[in-house]
């Protein structure tokens, strides 16, 4: 039958909405109208290349609808029936025929590998307008589609009246948090629970707290929105994840013991060991989020043989979804569990909204108004930042400018920069108008070009170096935008050009880029580039100086050394050589208040210990890119290529970003329907998500050459930077 999904073509690539050829269903198989669908991070992190995936393919994993035809041994459900839509598994094996069906002996391969069945294995399940072959199956659904062919054993029948857009995400991420509490831990009336990260899967956790009766039910999170969320919906007691004192605020509710039972829903290791501590002996920790493979416990078998504690982790709240979703809902009919009001919908056409919603974060109920992005921007310019990175792409201007508008620095202290998306080559003008007006400031300090690649903002692909709007075209009306909007925009520059692309731009250029941003840090330290940029007068910019998620450099036995001999953290001693290298500032991402903090203390570093951390990438298995941006190493359909331009293209050296993604961990779930989304803001994704609207001090000589009116740091005898005295 012919439909419509939203297909990925390969890593990296946009989810792109088009008319595919569904085949009829196997006999094990049922046909869905899908009405919803959750967008969860495991969805993001196959678009991303996080998990291993052949395309093109289709991704969604919570979906919900109506049965239009089944496969003629199908027996769970019938035409006309309403279901919602869970996780895959054989239904055969011990696990499955003991009511544990995630721990099914095929759990990967029926969730992850796109097995339908034993006979026809991984078979592709449609074809798009080329006729190429689309995968299906994922998770054993598949449901960012108006139809899906879905494994029985993913179908799970809900009376007719039940509300499909509310209650889809159930099959996923809030039977994770629920199960986690029901299913796994189950406390007593009597007893003690905390959950970390009120996400959906941790607020899930508190809805079933809560039902249960718990005594005392303890929730930790960064964004204050958040805890009187949880406060107004069952928690007794609520504290921030930056108090230092949190632990000990855990033990004086639990009678100076700790608490009985944590559910940790972060992923974060740095919270798994708070949530440890935060157990009393004999108490159970358990993990329903994950930091990726290969990272172990933060904690000792030696310290746990003192303790007699438990740790455990689960797998989709260890439950039996034909069971236990039509208990989440009776819970939600009855008022105990409110997935309502911690949603919002969003039509199809409207995804790409709702993406920026999710990856660059919102607080329920406000509207997509991003509340705790603001809370995160006052926060610093309280603690004494004045320069404000964003972009269009993040989807948080306007709280970016919100949070600005709202703080008592005037404007002449504060430099804002944001970004052109690859959506607005051709509409450049138009697409600085939306920037300008979402910020809401008097005038924009710098914007820069945020790929050298243009997308088809129809079709969302990449468009070639040679295809127009080609970058120099793009350049050339950003120096008409500057000129027409002198008083609005006061620098332009670019972001992610190598030598290459620039000696390109400067060929037909009128305006010499202010600003180069990319990625920079001791394991990728573009010298030559760095040496290119200071030579033309551009100013560089590091970002991600400190890698990404739980990077390999912050762990560098060099890294630790320095960092332990000052009583430093390892972010400082990288941020410290980072300014030390001149024409450079830096991008530290944060959002925890003690680490924007720390960020802002750099120190002089000897030249031996300068040269150290210069010459890390020479060896072997460190030079490397510490970012996601996809690459055969992930999975990428096509090999060598980023945004759709190959490596020689973009002028990059292939070696350094050609594995990058190998080791890229496992993000946070977050949640989407077909017709709408939900957020789920745990604390590891409060750090990654809302630090993109990126807070950094100018660490740099020159600054006004190069910034304008805004206040130059000064350097010292020493050598090292200086943060001007209003800051």
């Amino acid at each position: 039958m012919k439909t419509q999904a939203l297909v990925l073509d390969a890593v990296k690539a946009p989810f792109v909405l088009k008319d595919i050829n569904l085949e009829d269903p196997q006999d094990d198989e049922v046909l869905v109208k899908i009405v919803a669908s959750g967008l969860c991070h495991t969805d993001i992190a196959i678009q991303l290349g996080q998990f291993p995936s052949a395309f093109p393919s289709i991704a969604g994993h919570e979906g919900s609808g109506t049965v239009v035809s089944v496969g003629k041994a199908v027996t769970r459900v019938a035409a006309g029936d309403s279901v919602l839509l869970s996780f895959a598994y054989c239904q055969s094996c011990h696990y499955c025929k003991a009511g544990h069906p995630s721990g099914c002996d095929e759990w990967i391969g029926r969730n992850f590998g796109r097995v339908r069945n034993a006979a026809v294995g991984a078979k592709a399940c449609a074809t798009d307008g080329e006729g190429k072959d689309v995968l299906g199956s994922f998770f054993g659904q598949s449901a960012f589609a108006r139809h899906a062919l879905v494994s029985e054993s993913s179908v799970v029948k809900v009376p007719s009246s039940s509300d499909l857009v509310m209650l889809s995400p159930l099959g996923c991420g809030l039977q994770t948090g629920a199960g986690a509490v029901f299913n796994i831990l189950k406390p007593s009336t009597s007893s003690s629970i905390v959950v970390f990260g009120l996400g959906a899967v941790g607020s899930a956790a508190v809805f079933a707290a809560a039902a249960l009766g718990v005594k005392t039910i303890i929730v930790v999170d960064l964004v204050e929105t958040r805890l009187k969320f949880a406060k107004e919906h069952g928690a007794t007691h609520a504290f921030k994840g930056a108090d230092v004192e949190l632990l000990q605020k855990i033990k004086e509710v639990t009678d100076g013991l700790g608490a009985e039972y944590a559910v940790e829903a972060t992923g974060a290791t740095r919270v798994l060991r708070t949530a440890w501590e935060a157990v009393r002996n004999y108490g159970t920790v358990c993990s329903v989020g994950t930091p990726g493979p290969g990272i172990a416990p933060p904690f000792e078998i030696h310290e746990n043989l003192l303790a007699t504690k438990t740790y455990v982790g689960v797998t989709e709240g260890d439950s039996n979804p034909p069971e236990f979703i039509p208990k989440l809902i009776k819970l939600y009919e009855e008022g105990k569990f409110p997935v309502d009001k911690i949603a919002k919908t969003f039509k199809v056409e409207e995804f790409e909204d709702a993406l920026h919603a999710i990856c660059w974060m919102g607080t329920p109920g406000q509207e997509g108004k991003n509340q705790a992005c603001e809370e995160m921007v006052a926060k610093a310019v309280s603690l004494g930042y004045r320069h404000f990175d964003t972009a269009s792409g993040y989807g948080n201007e306007a709280a970016v400018g919100r949070a600005l508008r709202s703080s008592s620095v005037p404007r002449s202290e504060l430099f804002v920069t944001s970004k052109l998306h690859g959506t607005g080559h051709g509409c450049v003008a138009e697409a600085f108008q939306k920037t300008f007006d979402a910020l809401g400031l008097e005038y924009l300090d710098l914007w820069l070009c945020h790929w050298p690649q243009a997308i088809d903002p129809v079709t969302k692909k990449f468009l070639g170096p040679e295809e127009s709007p080609t970058m120099a075209e793009t350049w050339k009306e950003m120096e008409k935008v500057q000129g027409r909007f002198s008083g609005k925009v006061k620098a332009i520059g670019v972001s992610n050009f190598s030598i290459k692309t620039l000696e390109a731009l400067l060929l037909t250029a009128e305006i010499v880029p202010a600003v180069n941003q990319v990625e920079t840090h001791p394991y990728l330290p573009v010298e030559e580039l760095l040496q290119f940029c200071t030579e033309k007068g551009i100013h560089m910019t590091a970002y991600s100086p400190l890698g990404q998620y739980d990077s390999p450099i912050l762990k560098d036995p060099a890294v630790l050394s320095i960092a332990e001999k000052y009583n430093k953290t390892p972010a400082q001693v990288l941020l410290s050589w980072a300014v030390q290298r001149g024409n450079m500032s830096v991008v530290p991402k944060s959002a925890n208040p003690v680490r924007l903090a720390q960020n802002l203390e750099t120190f002089p570093l000897t030249p031996d210990e300068f040269a150290t951390l210069s010459n890390l990438h020479k060896t072997e298995g460190k030079f490397k890119s510490l970012c996601v941006y996809g690459g055969p190493g992930a999975g990428m359909s096509e090999k060598g290529k980023v945004n759709g331009w190959t490596y020689e293209e973009l002028g990059w050296d292939e070696r350094a970003w050609n594995f990058a993604m190998l080791a890229a961990p496992f993000s946070i779930p977050i949640y989407f329907f077909w017709r709408g989304w939900m957020v789920a803001l745990g604390v590891a994704m409060y750090i990654v998500g809302f630090s993109s609207a990126t807070i950094y001090r100018i660490t740099t000589v020159n600054t006004n050459k190069i910034f304008g009116n805004f206040n130059a740091v000064q350097r010292g005898q020493d050598g090292m930077s200086r943060a001007p005295a209003s800051a």
